[in-house]
């Protein structure tokens, strides 16, 4: 009987001893092996898929690029050239001899988000070159404003998009029926008054692309439509209000990066007209149903983003 006793003693204390030893809550940890097939991952680490070297080494190659291109929150275009203007009914002014007027421009672009935004250009000519002394106080404003729709083609290169606009259109000028003398011109020499609009309103629908040529230079071709609501002239002659003009852009730019800001100049081509149709009554005297005003452009520009 002492015997068993001694040994159950033993026994008990033995288990409670091991009872003690082993930790709370062990549960045996799983363990992939190397060659463990993605398929067989567990769902949290497919959730976090950028440690795979090969994804995240994918990612830093699409940021790198996306990196090269220009910023596009803010864009500034500082714009200087030379501007003709014509007409096609008889005593039109005559400004000088080469029908040429120097000019400036401001042109900016500010985006909203990644597809809508707001561009404004706006520009000033001024007969002050090739013209006679006292005509050379004449001057021409232009001014665009409206919102605009990018449609971006590659997320990689943003310049490479189609853009949809509608702008406001307003274009004033104190031009006088003048001749190439200075000399004031009323009437020509049939007895008829000579006809130039002096004021323009009215709406533009205008389509632009934008192609990146190389990371350095891009090209941008334009074409809006103007759908003149008011038109205003000093002549006698009678005309309708309402027209239709046309403005077609061309402007090749080079990436340079001056003072460590992004930005690019610019070589630019423009060419646009305005018509106006005749009264009934004005066409048969003249013999011309319309009145057609255009001009072109040719001008460098400096143009930064932020």
């Amino acid at each position: 009987m002492f015997i068993l006793i001694i040994m159950f003693y033993y026994e008990g204390g033995f288990a409670q001893a091991n009872k003690l030893s082993t930790p709370p809550n062990t549960t045996p940890v799983e363990t992939k092996t190397k060659n463990e097939s993605p398929a067989l991952a567990s769902p949290s680490s497919k959730i976090d898929s950028t440690y795979d070297p090969r994804i995240r080494q994918s990612y830093d190659i699409i940021d790198e690029i996306k990196s090269q291109n220009v910023p596009d929150h803010f864009k500034i275009e500082f714009r200087s050239g030379l501007m003709q203007v014509f007409a096609n009914s008889a005593g039109s002014v005559e400004l000088n001899k080469l029908k040429s007027l120097p000019f400036v421009g401001l042109e900016t672009v500010t985006r909203i988000d990644e597809h809508w935004g707001i561009e404004a250009r706006g520009y000033y000519a001024k007969n002050m070159v090739f013209a006679p002394t006292g005509n050379r106080d004449r001057y021409q404003t232009i001014f665009d404003v409206g919102v605009r729709y990018r449609f971006i083609l590659d997320q990689t290169q943003i310049d490479d998009a189609v853009i949809l606009k509608i702008l406001y259109h307003s274009l004033q000028n104190n031009f006088l029926l003048r001749n190439s003398s200075g000399e004031e011109v009323t009437e020509t020499s049939d007895g008829r008054t000579g006809v130039y609009m002096k004021a323009y309103t009215g709406y533009i629908a205008g389509l632009e692309r934008s192609i990146p040529i190389t990371p350095k230079i891009g090209i941008n071709a334009g074409l809006d439509l103007n759908f003149i609501q008011d038109a205003k002239s000093d002549s006698t002659t009678e005309y309708l209000k309402t027209g239709i003009g046309f403005q077609v852009r061309g402007q090749m730019t080079y990436r340079l990066d001056w003072f460590g800001m992004a930005s690019r100049i610019g070589a630019a081509y423009w060419q646009g007209g305005m018509v106006n149709r005749f009264s009934p009554g004005a066409q048969a005297d003249i013999e011309k149903t319309s009145h057609v005003q255009t001009f072109r452009a040719v001008s460098m520009s400096w143009i930064m983003h932020y």
